[in-house]
């Protein structure tokens, strides 16, 4: 068994920034946990509080330049600097999956598929989940089984190390001097023992979900909503974006950023017609899409149980709850 001690990370680190820009888990003065490609990296967590989405879709970005003049001009913005991710956690790995799906569909988004294809993943399993997580529900952890180069155990005082990837197995071979060959199955198989307290009702969901579509109960739930929107800006699968142009004489860019169907704009149309009105709609729309949308259309629910939206909520609204107590009736 391949393993990494700890005292050799931040050297492998410094290492790793002389051929990629690394970004990793750091947390701020007020305790908030965020990927960076600066500060002390922090291995020893949970779950971040924010999730590593903006490193693929970033909540603003210029897609392209453009000039007007006798002949109009654009440049796109097309990133290609090779990267590393490490110490993402397996539902955020899992998120990632559910995004490339919408971005490599009917429609290819380059921006989103350069920064994941000059990406590598190293993962670290969940061996303490917090108390909101639900992962085990969804299959996308606590362990890790696919979507990484490469995942790390916590043992201790060294991590085990496993590849996934051929791109991984060749990142370990070029820094072998890191990494050391050992026998702790046993021990490996003891931590990976991760314990998921929470529970979400996942049971024909969708079913139910499309039967009760006119229930009162969404009236009642949705009361206490602030439509704040926390829910999707730390969900790592939401992906809702707007696009604008900003000009000045003959040169401008495009820019996009994150929107959220949370928002009363989101849905409004030309002519002030809105179909999502109400924060009843809104919240049917967060709900519907995560469990019954996504799933009809990519075959997979649009939630990796990471419970960032259960912990931020300002008025204790739980998704899990929520999707437990619809009964289609």
């Amino acid at each position: 068994m391949t393993i990494l001690k700890k005292q050799n990370v931040s050297k492998l680190l410094d290492e790793l920034r002389r051929e990629y820009k690394v970004f990793y888990p750091t947390r701020d003065e007020e305790g908030v946990i965020s990927f960076s490609n600066v500060g002390d990296v922090v291995l020893d967590y949970s779950n971040s509080t924010v999730p590593p989405k903006d490193l693929f879709l970033p909540q603003t970005e210029t897609t392209f330049e453009f000039e007007k003049g006798a002949e109009f001009k654009l440049r796109p913005k097309v990133h290609i600097v090779k990267r590393i991710v490490l110490g993402i956690r397996p539902c955020d790995v899992h998120s990632l999956i559910l995004l490339d799906k919408v971005f490599s569909g009917d429609f290819l988004d380059p921006y989103y598929l350069q920064r994941r294809k000059n990406t590598s993943l190293i993962a670290i399993n969940c061996t303490e989940p917090e108390k909101n997580c639900f992962c085990s529900f969804l299959e996308t952890g606590p362990s890790l089984k696919e979507g990484a180069d490469i995942v790390l155990t916590d043992l201790g005082d060294l991590y085990s190390v496993e590849t996934l990837t051929e791109k991984g197995k060749e990142l370990v071979d070029n820094k072998s001097r890191f990494f050391e060959e050992v026998s702790l199955e046993q021990e490996i198989a003891r931590k990976r023992k991760a314990e998921i307290t929470k529970t979400i009702d996942l049971k024909e969901i969708a079913e139910r979900l499309e039967k009760s579509f006119e229930s009162p109960y969404w009236d009642k739930v949705s009361k206490k909503c602030l439509n704040c929107a926390i829910c999707t800006y730390l969900c790592p699968t939401c992906y809702c974006f707007d696009a604008v142009d900003e000009s000045l004489d003959f040169k401008g860019q495009r820019i996009r950023c994150w929107d959220s169907c949370m928002f009363p704009s989101y849905s409004r149309m030309a002519g002030g017609i809105n179909p999502r009105a109400t924060k009843k709609d809104r919240l049917m729309q967060r709900v519907y899409h995560k469990f019954k949308y996504f799933d009809d259309r990519y075959g997979n629910f649009a939630c990796v149980g990471c419970g960032r939206c259960v912990a931020a909520c300002p008025v204790n609204l739980d998704i899990t709850k929520i999707v437990s107590e619809v009964r289609g009736d």
